[in-house]
């Protein structure tokens, strides 16, 4: 009878209906396989669990105290695109304020951890007074879907390691990315647009050196090699500094004249291969560049690689990568007028370059990049 019913009822549905029906325990679980049959599983949205008695039941031995309402959709993804959030009580609205005078509007604290447990949601924030925090146990912090429910800009960093980041990280990064709700491996619907206005943009993978590839990229000179296996510990490091400065994972200074074809030996999966190394990248993280444009011009017949942006100490830089292996005066000159001509350096209160150069004012980022790479961590 129920199936008959419905039946007729979906025509007069419009494609964002919802249909609610109300069972109890002993039927919601037929109901839920009809339902699956007419409607499609893909459009189930959820099964609404009521309290309908508050006083127990003295005849049974199991009190049944509640019923089901389950929700369906005629097209799941019309539905959640069309459906809305109930209006705030009076009393919710009195929650809110805007002590800080967020344009936005104003808002209420919430909860910043979500349910689960997931490796790369599991860290500690320190508050700028110096206290500590640690999700509590069984719920994680909260990141992306944070972002997309406020509006938020928040940046976060997520860390994995191993095989876990290629294999479980990154396709949960581009899944959320994608779309909020998911089913089986499969989007239930596409992101509203403004769910994909509110959603992250940009997504930077980094790749780190492990101490394994360190040592494997450590290369003595022949002679000095076999003196180094019979020194102490704290000699073989004051070796380190010199018979092995040209070492490419202590960053071999004069390799920075072909700064865009800089590699390591990585051992992987019982083979060693060569891997490129962004050293670009690599020295804006170490000047503490918060980089504001990237920009790659063609000019003297190669490649330049500019970054401008703004160091920790709020001056405005601009940083000139570009290949000069085997440069001689009349290239120098050359680069200086590029340079000059197409402003690449106007405003700029600090300018870093890659190797020598004629630019005015230009610092070599040689020497401090290799400084910057072996000073102490700062706590």
């Amino acid at each position: 009878m129920l199936q008959n019913r419905f039946q007729s009822a979906l025509p007069l549905m419009s494609g964002a209906c919802g249909f609610f029906v109300n069972i109890d325990d002993g039927e919601a679980h037929y109901l839920k396989v009809l339902c699956d049959g007419l409607f499609g599983r893909d459009n189930f949205i959820r099964n609404i669990v009521w309290q309908k008695r508050t006083s127990p039941d003295m005849r049974a031995t199991v009190g049944d105290g509640h019923d089901h309402i389950l929700l369906f959709a005629k097209d799941s993804a019309a539905f959640s695109g069309y459906a809305k959030r109930l209006p705030k009580t009076p009393e919710q609205r009195a929650t809110f304020n805007n002590p800080d005078n967020d344009p936005r509007g104003p808002w209420v604290s919430s909860d910043f951890t979500a349910q689960g447990y997931r490796p790369n949601q599991m860290y500690k924030i320190v508050t700028p007074g110096g206290a500590e925090y640690y999700p509590p146990e069984g719920r994680c912090w909260k990141n992306v879907e944070l972002n997309r429910e406020d509006s938020g800009r928040r940046k976060f960093i997520l860390v994995e390691m191993a095989d876990y980041f290629d294999t479980v990280l990154l396709p949960r990064i581009k899944k959320v990315t994608f779309t909020p709700e998911w089913k089986d491996g499969k989007p239930r619907r596409m992101a509203t647009a403004e769910e994909a206005e509110r959603g992250p943009r940009v997504v930077k993978v980094v790749r780190l050196e492990s101490y394994e590839d360190s040592l494997n990229n450590i290369a003595f000179d022949e002679t000095s090699g076999q003196q180094v296996l019979q020194f102490e510990d704290y000699l073989l490091r004051y070796m380190l500094q010199w018979e092995a400065r040209k070492s490419e994972t202590l960053l071999d200074v004069e390799r920075l004249s072909r700064p865009f074809s800089y590699q390591l030996h990585i051992h992987r999966d019982g083979e060693t291969r060569t891997q490129p190394v962004d050293l670009p990248e690599t020295f804006n993280y170490l000047l503490g560049l918060d980089v504001q444009t990237r920009r790659v011009c063609a000019g003297n017949g190669q490649r330049y690689l500019v970054y401008r942006g703004t160091t920790r100490e709020g001056r405005k830089a601009a940083v000139i990568w570009r290949e000069t292996e085997g440069w001689g005066q009349a290239d120098y000159e050359r680069d200086r007028a590029f340079v000059a001509g197409h402003k690449l350096i106007a405003g700029a209160d600090e300018v870093y370059v890659n190797g020598d150069s004629l630019v005015p004012g230009a610092r070599s980022l040689d020497r401090l990049f290799k400084e910057r790479m072996f000073a102490p961590v700062e706590a």
